[in-house]
């Protein structure tokens, strides 16, 4: 099970209420995520904080797709 840290940009809502345009130049949001992937496709990555070696599960797990990520570390 390969351990890693992947930055990745996120997607952000706007406050929602009427806005003057043009809107404020828009920013990235980067975000670290840290975990074990327990599932790759060619869409994206699927990264649990927590794995039970002997129980082969897992839990905790978020999905990033592969578009939105910047950079990929292997840690173990």
């Amino acid at each position: 099970m390969r351990l890693v840290k992947i930055h990745w940009d996120d997607a952000y809502s706007l406050p929602d209420n009427w806005l003057d345009l043009p809107l404020e130049p828009m920013e990235t949001r980067p975000m670290v995520t840290v975990g074990f992937v327990v599932q790759e496709s060619p869409w994206g990555y699927a990264i649990a904080h927590t794995y039970d070696e002997e129980g082969e599960s897992c839990c905790g797990v978020i999905v990033v797709p592969k578009g939105m990520i910047t950079e990929v570390i292997v840690l173990a």
